[in-house]
């Protein structure tokens, strides 16, 4: 049994160690997390009751309630691939936070490269079917903000092959930011809403785009920031994680404060108005 002096002494260590800069990147870097994760949980049971639960009943038209031209009577091919895509976007919501948690990691290896597996199928699928909904339908406001949502569909079929190339080749270090980056990717649609209801929130309604057409300039911006945001913190995250200095690592900790406020908000917003009305 230790003395006092060393209790002590390991008591304080302890509580430097946990509110050090990396100690406090690291936590703020899970609390964001497990905030997103919340969201995304809330986000997928949505898609299952709304979608689900009207292709159970075979309320088709349902599909229609926030999806344009989600379904088109006559149309059976169109049709599919809008419900495969639609199966497809509620496995991944669930399935690529599961990915990041290192104890699954740890302790269920098999489970984390089954899962892996399936996530990058359906992450491939879910980009293709989208882009071909863009492809085969008239987009809901302009042709740009469609452009966008496809290209952010082209980087996850991107960075599925780097994920799978890495982890094939045993490199793990690299692989783990590849999968960060594709989680991000994958997660863009979810990204759209909680900052379109972020941005209704902040200015108590609609600016900067016309709610009848879905076309602003507001809009743009934020069909690019779906995904160049997320990614352009992540890769601020990779260069804080790997520095040196404790400065950078607090000014980042602060940053993920305010970027988990920010998702907070927007999740409250999109479960009040766009998921929690349908259940």
């Amino acid at each position: 049994m230790g003395s006092p002096i060393q209790i002590k002494k390991h008591g304080i260590s302890t509580l430097f160690n946990r509110y050090s800069a990396e100690g406090l990147l690291k936590l703020n870097t899970e609390i964001w997390f497990v905030t997103a994760f919340i969201g995304q949980v809330i986000f997928a049971a949505y898609i299952i009751k709304l979608y689900g639960g009207a292709s159970f009943r075979g309320d088709w038209e349902a599909w229609n309630s926030f999806m344009p031209h989600g379904y088109q009577e006559g149309r059976l091919w169109s049709n599919a691939i809008v419900f495969l895509h639609i199966f497809m976007a509620g496995v991944i919501t669930i399935g690529g936070p599961l990915q990041l948690i290192p104890a699954l990691r740890k302790h269920f290896p098999a489970f984390h490269r089954i899962n892996g597996r399936i996530y990058l199928g359906v992450a491939l699928l879910t980009s293709i079917t989208g882009i071909l909904i863009n492809l085969l339908n008239k987009p809901l406001g302009s042709q740009l903000n469609a452009n966008l949502t496809a290209f952010n569909g082209v980087l996850i079929i991107v960075f599925s092959y780097f994920v799978y190339s890495r982890a094939k080749s045993s490199m793990v270090s690299s692989h783990r930011r590849w999968g960060l980056r594709l989680f991000m990717a994958a997660s863009g649609v979810w990204f759209f809403r909680i900052g379109l209801m972020f941005w209704l929130l902040v200015n108590s309604g609609p600016v900067g785009f016309d709610p009848e057409t879905f076309e602003g300039p507001a809009l743009t911006i934020l069909n690019a920031a779906q995904f160049i945001l997320p990614l352009a913190f992540l890769e601020m995250y990779f260069r804080v994680e790997k520095s040196g200095r404790d400065l950078p690592k607090v000014f980042y900790s602060m940053l993920l404060i305010l970027l988990t406020l920010v998702t907070a908000t927007g999740i409250f917003g999109a479960s009040m108005m766009l998921w929690f009305p349908y259940f």
